[in-house]
């Protein structure tokens, strides 16, 4: 049977009470699941509502969390993370242009650093959703010193309308569980502190390293 809108309102109206008022966290989770189950279909945008709704600073901000770890656990469902193929040349290319603001150096399939070098190495992966890339990774193979390796992400990207939903770990965890397997044990890449990049890798645990001097002269 169908709610209707004064029912609706009820509804998310005492969710927001509820949540307010109940002191354990693990109880707030317990009812944020029940109500996500009763309501997911029913109430469309009540999550929104809700956010908008909760006053306090720490409980709105623990909300948002629940929100994204829901929308993390059912993109997992739909979203495949596959070995990069020279088949995806043309949809991560036109991902890379539209995100980037540019072309992807990576137009041919043949040659020094074309697709083939990636694919070839074996650390470059898609996230797929019925054969649609979402979001790529790029990487290959360093040497460091003493003999030892470590992966360099040369392109990184997740499509605007796929961001949020916990995808971007998906792709870094792949590659780190390949680069384990392969007894290599670090992972670089570079970016610019201006960026809003910069705060998504430092929230996935990269750090500055000072390794480099970047210099010029005219």
């Amino acid at each position: 049977m169908a709610l209707r809108t004064a029912q609706k309102e009820m509804a998310v109206s005492l969710f927001v009470k509820a949540f307010g008022v109940t002191k354990e966290k693990q109880s707030r989770k317990a009812l944020f699941i029940q109500f996500c189950d009763a309501f997911d279909e029913s109430i469309r945008g009540w999550k929104e509502i809700v956010e908008q709704s909760i006053e306090d600073d720490y409980l709105q901000k623990e909300f948002k969390e629940l929100c994204n770890s829901e929308r993390e656990i059912d993109i997992k469902e739909y979203v495949t993370i596959e070995p990069l193929t020279v088949d995806d040349l043309e949809q991560i290319s036109y991902l890379s242009s539209k995100e980037l603001d540019t072309m992807t150096w990576i137009k041919d399939t043949k040659g020094p650093d074309s697709i083939d070098d990636f694919v070839d190495g074996g650390y470059s992966y898609v996230a797929k959703r019925e054969n649609v890339i979402l979001g790529f990774i790029l990487a290959y193979k360093c040497p460091s010193y003493g003999g030892y390796y470590y992966l360099y992400i040369d392109t990184f990207v997740v499509g605007r309308d796929a961001q949020g939903y916990g995808i971007g770990k998906m792709l870094l965890s792949k590659i780190r569980e390949k680069a384990f397997q392969n007894r290599i044990f670090g992972v670089k890449l570079m970016t610019q502190r201006e960026k809003t990049a910069y705060q998504i890798y430092k929230h996935m645990g990269f750090e500055e390293i000072e390794d480099y001097v970047h210099m010029r002269r005219y």
